[in-house]
């Protein structure tokens, strides 16, 4: 089943193969009553787990086309900050953004590469996308594990309560896509440069 993100155009970081197994092997110890994120929406070599780096806009402001003639500019700026990595400790509980619903997901304390990176991508892309010059735009990466709605609100609190909030450790990002409105297409592996 391939992915589709039905709202806006965006540009995702992918966490490694091998760091998505180590994640899985943890959230799949997690309630299993809980719908969790894109578990079932695999495409290609997509691991569920990624960090939204910036949305572009809605498919009514920009083409498909347009969107794409950004790539070349967007992969120059991807090289220099790999290879990739943030820090991660725990779970914690927000709103997934654009849809809405409560969610769980992995709270991210070391980012300042992907931040910067992003910061760099708003700027070499601020005369091609409009909203990229509002300076209210910030950066708060996060990586969805289990979505849920008002009726499950307290059974996600339960599970990030008895959540070892000790656990930290590293994440490698070495993919990078763009989520067009019919599916994923990558535009730059890390990997394929070895």
């Amino acid at each position: 089943m391939v992915f589709k993100h039905p709202h806006r155009y965006g540009l995702m970081a992918m966490v490694s193969k091998k760091d998505y197994l180590f994640l899985k092997m943890y959230e799949d110890k997690l309630n299993p009553n809980v719908k969790f994120y894109m578990k079932e929406d695999f495409f290609e070599d997509i691991a569920p787990q990624h960090i939204s780096v910036c949305y572009f806009s809605y498919p009514e402001k920009y083409s498909e086309e347009y969107v794409k003639k950004l790539v070349p500019k967007i992969n120059e700026i991807i090289k220099k900050y790999l290879p990739l990595k943030v820090k991660v400790k725990g779970l914690l509980g927000g709103w997934e953004v654009g849809i809405g619903v409560p969610a769980i997901l992995w709270n991210i304390i070391e980012f300042d590469e992907i931040e910067k990176m992003y910061k760099e991508i708003m700027e070499a892309l601020k005369g091609d996308i409009e909203h990229f010059n509002d300076p209210e735009m910030d950066f708060t990466p996060h990586i969805g594990i289990a979505l849920g709605n008002d009726e499950k609100i307290e059974e996600l609190k339960e599970i990030i309560a008895n959540s070892k909030d000790d656990l930290e450790f590293e994440l490698t990002l070495d993919k990078f896509y763009i989520f067009y409105p019919n599916g994923p297409k990558k535009i730059f592996d890390l990997n394929s440069l070895e």
